[in-house]
């Protein structure tokens, strides 16, 4: 177990440097904000891949040289950091406040998003253009989906190996890009936002009885002691072919108090699937108190909470009775609705609109202007307005291309999460190629996290160097 680097004191230096950035302004046009001086926001946490995590903020980064440099609020003179030793940065806090651009989210087939406005599609062309002030073209041929509004943003996706997680009220670094759950052993983590309007999916596979549960919005720091606050917990307990699933609450001072009626067999009957894992899908709608459960896109369940929750946590924990795993474990905001539940990771293959009536309407999507989509369908060539699309699903060819093992990756607040190779970082911008939009040149302002490459490892040690010899700590 690697400990975190701790760093003692919390005094945050005046930054002295100014930039000159593009910022999306509400219309999704951009914007440009003159000489705004660097703030204490700019600070986030940068983790090495021994587990050290310090404050700093990002000042330069050279793939070539395999360097990053940062400023640390305690320390006199910049750092010198190994590129190869880093796993990540995370603005810190984290930024709840995403640019209002309405626009459009296209995402790739290969997990790629990328937020744009001014939306035309022509033969095999997507061209978006993004709030940060360049074109992206797309190859529709690498499309997944086109999806209206603000998006549904992703506030944690992995988890990844040699993240922190809480053991039974201990921290402990995972191997690797999965949760393994041993016996009687809960696993959490606290997340920086939890929205009260989420989607949160996981895959479970390994033993899953006599049970395993799933917890939601606790409140409790260590994520491992008896529930004091409010919190949901999902079950599944029982054999295969003889399971249920169960929908918990905690209620203050009241303990667990069951929701609804269980659900007999939500994995179904299906041995094969019961041993090679089930992608579990919670979607959660505080205001309105409900909640409702997808088993493999399969509609499984759906509760009413009678009692409101008007404060909640933004922790997560897993717990099994006996070894299980936990992997590809996504939260994201979600807009609430019921038609907008579906699984949208894996098309069909037929192309299709869907309405924000909640209507379907399958055909060959044809082209997409300013403000009509073009669908020729079995009742003939259809115009339909653009403003009343919620997403365009597309036919995309397979033959994926696997991403650079030397790609950043990169998630932004307005909801994009894009992968660069060639990536560097200089007078507070984040530029680099993208394998599908092609150069990008993007506000360090509008980072939310950069995920280092793991194939950069090359097992020496990680210095962490002040580029003047002599500097102290303040």
């Amino acid at each position: 177990m690697k400990r975190p680097f701790a760093i003692v004191g919390a005094l945050v230096l005046a930054a002295h440097a100014e930039i000159e950035i593009q910022w999306p302004s509400a219309a999704g046009k951009s914007g440009t904000a003159t000489n705004a001086p660097l703030e204490a926001e700019d600070y986030g946490q940068l983790e090495l891949k021994t587990g050290e995590r310090f404050k700093v903020r990002l000042e330069v980064y050279d793939p070539v040289a395999g360097v990053l440099t940062a400023r640390h609020p305690l320390i006199r003179g910049p750092l010198v950091i190994e590129a190869a030793a880093v796993r990540c940065f995370t603005a810190a806090p984290m930024r709840t406040d995403a640019p209002d651009v309405q626009g459009w989210i296209a995402q790739t087939d290969d997990g790629d998003r990328f937020r744009g406005v001014e939306v035309t599609l022509e033969k095999d062309t997507l061209r978006l253009q993004s709030p940060y002030g360049f074109p992206m073209i797309l190859p529709r041929g690498r499309l997944q989906t086109l999806t209206a509004g603000p998006g549904s943003g992703v506030v944690y996706e992995g988890p990844v190996a040699g993240e922190e997680w809480i053991s039974n009220k201990r921290h402990a670094v995972l191997e690797g890009a999965f949760l393994s759950l041993d016996k009687n052993e809960r696993l959490g983590r606290p997340l920086s936002l939890l929205p009260r309007q989420a989607r949160i999916d996981f895959t479970l596979a390994g033993n899953l009885q006599p049970s395993f549960m799933a917890f939601f919005y606790l409140e409790e720091p260590d994520l491992a002691g008896e529930i004091g606050g409010e919190a949901y917990r999902l079950t599944f307990s029982g054999s295969f072919g003889n399971q249920q699933g169960i929908l918990h609450r905690a209620i203050r001072g009241q303990g667990w108090q069951v929701i609804g009626s269980p659900v007999h067999n939500p994995f179904g009957q299906d041995w094969q699937r019961w041993m090679a894992g089930f992608r579990v899908s919670v979607f959660f709608n505080l205001d309105e108190r409900r909640i409702w459960l997808r088993v493999n896109g399969r509609p499984t369940a759906e509760w009413s909470d009678p009692r409101p929750m008007d404060q909640n946590g933004c922790g997560l924990a897993f717990a099994s009775e006996a070894p299980s795993t936990v992997t590809e474990l996504r939260v994201q905001q979600w807009d609430g609705r019921a038609e907008t539940m579906e699984d949208h990771e894996a098309p069909g293959e037929a192309e299709s609109l869907w309405l924000k009536s909640g209507d379907r309407i399958t055909g060959d999507i044809l082209a997409i202007a300013s403000d009509a989509v073009r669908l020729r369908s079995q009742l003939g060539e259809l115009t339909i307005p653009l403003d009343q699309v919620y997403q365009c699903r597309f036919r995309h060819g397979g033959g994926e291309t696997p991403p650079s093992p030397d790609a950043l990756a990169v998630r932004l607040l307005d909801g994009s999460f894009i992968r660069l190779t060639n990536a560097c970082i200089a007078d507070g911008l984040l530029s680099g190629q993208n394998t599908h939009a092609g150069p990008m040149r993007l506000p360090l302002k509008a980072v939310t996290q950069i995920l280092w490459p793991t194939s950069a490892e090359k097992g020496h040690s990680a210095p962490i160097l002040p580029a003047e010899r002599d500097g102290t700590i303040e």
